[in-house]
């Protein structure tokens, strides 16, 4: 079975098709496919559901590719398929899917299989970065830290719906509701999300810096020094993958309570609302907890340009002086509180680029201060 067109029309019309046993060879070259699969009746009574659910008596096993990965499924569905109407009952399935470094885990049932419409599934999915899923399934999602996230997937139309979703990213906890929509030309992501506790670090990919594994933080504190870099640099240099901004709009809104291992920046906690739109990123309003005090603005970048445009503008109020360098000596005799305004745009293909080669305006005001003078200096 499989074709090498896109045509979602064509799927062979069958009305009902009961399945005893026997194996199905798919094949879809645009979707990088090659997958084998065998059916096996289970005989025994109920097939494992106690009678509570719908019975599933037809196991199978899947190997192969798809986009090019390697593709593992095994689980369990009914035996009659109903194709090319609406099902009587919902279908139910029991699957578990790995591909590539993804791992899913899925329960439910949907009312139309050949759209996958009335889909309602629980599922857990885990795996090493989130932005694999833009070659497996076509969801634009930041480069990220391993993670594991469960909830309830709904599909009505063209829309995806996950709901009840809790989960960590790296050490980050997350929870919150989101929606993909693929009914118009650019498909689209809205959503809210919430962290607890978001880890600093968990961020390292997304802004292109490397992410430090616990134990080599562990053996560095044994040290009691980090090993010292030759090519160390203050900002990071990894070029940003911007090319997947052009590909999805989004509308999604992100709070964090509290912002830990954030090292030598003084961040307490984090609100923003992330608009994506034809290639075009608002981070606005953008609101932190920095060094005691609060600083609000917005971060435009527009991948469109060659090479990509950043503008920053950022408003300080009541920033501790004795806390704005987190583990300086120099700053822990100092007092008084900052406030200030920040209006800066640069180009470049990496964070260093685009800071390091910035131009605009920063002032800062402080009133009644104490400073060293080593600080001074």
């Amino acid at each position: 079975l499989g074709s090498d067109t896109k045509d979602e029309r064509n799927v062979p019309a069958i009305g009902a098709l009961v399945v005893d046993e026997g194996s199905a060879h798919f094949v879809a070259r645009e979707h990088g496919a090659d997958i084998r699969t065998d059916f096996a009746m289970d005989r025994r009574e109920d097939a494992g559901t106690n009678g509570v659910s719908p019975p599933m008596p037809l196991r199978f096993r899947a190997k192969g590719k798809w986009q090019n990965e390697n593709f593992n499924a095994e689980g369990r569905t009914g035996d009659v398929l109903y194709l090319s109407s609406p099902l009587q009952q919902p279908f139910p399935a029991e699957v578990h899917v790995t591909a590539g470094r993804t791992n899913l885990r899925a329960r439910g049932t949907v009312a139309s299989l050949a759209t996958l419409d009335g889909a309602n599934v629980n599922f857990q999915l885990q795996g090493a970065n989130l932005a694999e899923l833009y070659k497996l399934v076509g969801v634009v999602l930041p480069e990220t830290p391993r993670f594991a996230v469960a909830g309830q997937l709904a599909k009505q139309g063209n829309v995806w719906r996950l709901r009840q979703m809790s989960g960590k990213l790296g050490n980050t906890d997350l929870v919150g509701e989101m929606a993909f929509d693929k009914s118009g030309n650019v498909p689209q992501l809205t959503g809210q999300l919430h962290s607890r506790a978001l880890d600093f670090n968990d961020l390292a990919p997304l802004i292109g810096m490397k992410e430090q594994p616990p134990a080599r933080k562990t053996a560095a504190a044994a040290r009691g020094k980090a090993p010292r870099d030759p090519n160390r640099k203050v900002l990071p240099t990894t070029k940003l993958d911007v090319a997947r901004l052009q590909r999805m709009n989004a509308d999604v809104r992100f709070g964090a309570d509290k912002i830990v291992n954030a090292g030598k920046l003084p961040l307490d906690r984090a609100s923003v609302h992330a608009r994506l739109q034809n290639g075009l990123l608002h981070l606005e309003p953008l609101d932190l907890g920095v060094a005691g005090g609060r600083m609000t603005g917005q971060i435009r970048i527009d991948s469109r340009s060659v090479p990509v445009m950043a503008q920053v503008k950022l408003d300080a109020r009541a920033l501790e002086l004795n806390r704005l360098f987190p583990g300086s000596q120099m700053t822990r005799a100092s007092f008084g509180k900052i406030h200030g305004e920040i209006d800066l745009a640069g180009q470049g293909s990496s964070v260093a680029q685009m800071l390091g080669g910035a131009s605009g305006n920063v002032a800062m005001l402080m009133g009644r201060w104490q400073m060293s003078n080593l600080l001074m200096e």
